[in-house]
């Protein structure tokens, strides 16, 4: 569920409880290491924004249920009696006949509701009207990018891509893609036919808006494209909407390449940069193993100056020493 409250703090556990300002550096926050502490980390403000309420949903569920039992019970006949009362439509201001089967069990008492026909519940008065539920309900496209971000975007050291939409925004190309795959996710866990038609239909839209931001070399260098298009190759591998499937991750990664390209030197800077690049690369070289073919010659110079850039116990590092391997060996 989406939170409404205030804007939550980013910053590292620290800087939170003592109520002061972090300044988030890379490595570590300014505070902690003033004082020697090892810095925790940095939380995602996307994350943030969506709660987990599926456990007051469920009691709340059960609550209902035990209150509808409860009037069920209590328009039973009382013990020594046949009361004939005649279901929820009645209200507390009618009189109600019952037969007492006492020792003058043909005598007809008459009288009002109170202490019997109270315990009866109306539900058509008590449970909200099922067209506001529909009301209320959250639009498609809502849902999908609520399931996106909560499996898709988990934590600092998943995907760059949570960080990405926050540095830089949500364009045609990428709030498509998002919309796809939370849709396709939707599709697969709820086992709808008619959403699985929807989030095919999602995805060619999503390519095309892809193209659309290619064609610019502007628009083709920006980090929302390059994601935008990893994205793409990952829903194919893992949906597998038709049996080229792999025919068309294999296109989309290969996609990846020519934009890192275009993207060059200039787009290994900022550690969001590298990031996106290793994740990048990591699939491009899956690609060529599947192929046997051997990896681009400009990525080597593309890979050196990512590394320059990165600590030399960092997972990326490893990919790099794993790409050089893999070239050696091809070679």
């Amino acid at each position: 569920m989406v939170y409404f409250g205030g804007k939550p703090s980013t910053g590292c556990e620290r800087c939170r409880i003592r109520k002061i300002k972090c300044d988030q550096k890379a490595g570590g926050c300014a505070n902690c290491e003033k004082r020697g502490y090892e810095c925790s980390g940095y939380r995602n403000e996307v994350d943030l924004r969506f709660r987990d309420e599926s456990r007051q949903v469920a009691k709340k569920s059960q609550d209902r249920e035990a209150s509808r039992r409860k009037a069920s019970l209590s328009r039973s006949p009382l013990p020594g009696s046949s009361t004939a009362l005649t279901g929820p439509s009645r209200r507390p201001s009618e009189v109600s006949e019952f037969t007492h089967s006492g020792k003058d069990s043909a005598s007809m008492v008459k009288g009002t509701a109170t202490g019997v026909e109270l315990a009866v519940i109306d539900e058509d008065e008590f449970f909200p009207d099922p067209a506001l539920s529909e009301i209320l309900s959250p639009d498609l496209d809502d849902q999908a990018s609520a399931f996106f971000f909560s499996n898709h975007v988990l934590g600092e050291w998943h995907a760059p891509y949570g960080e990405n939409v926050r540095s830089y925004g949500m364009d045609d190309a990428l709030f498509s893609t998002v919309k796809t795959i939370g849709l396709a996710g939707i599709s697969g866990f709820s086992h709808t036919s008619e959403l699985n038609i929807e989030a095919r239909k999602r995805y060619l839209a999503a390519i095309q808006s892809v193209n659309n931001a290619i064609v610019f070399p502007e628009s083709a260098k920006r980090d929302s494209t390059l994601t935008s298009i990893m994205l793409l190759s990952q829903i194919e591998a893992i949906e597998c909407f038709t049996p080229r499937s792999l025919d068309a991750w294999e296109n989309h990664v290969k996609g990846a390449a020519a934009i890192i390209k275009l993207r060059g030197v200039e787009k290994l800077k900022a550690p969001l940069e590298i990031r996106l690049f290793i994740q990048a690369v990591s699939s491009l070289i899956v690609c060529c193993m599947k192929t046997r073919i051997h990896l681009p010659e400009h990525l080597f110079e593309l890979m050196d100056v990512a590394g320059q850039g990165m600590k030399i116990d960092a997972p990326g590092m490893a990919l790099l020493s794993i790409a050089n391997a893999y070239h050696s060996v091809c070679g």
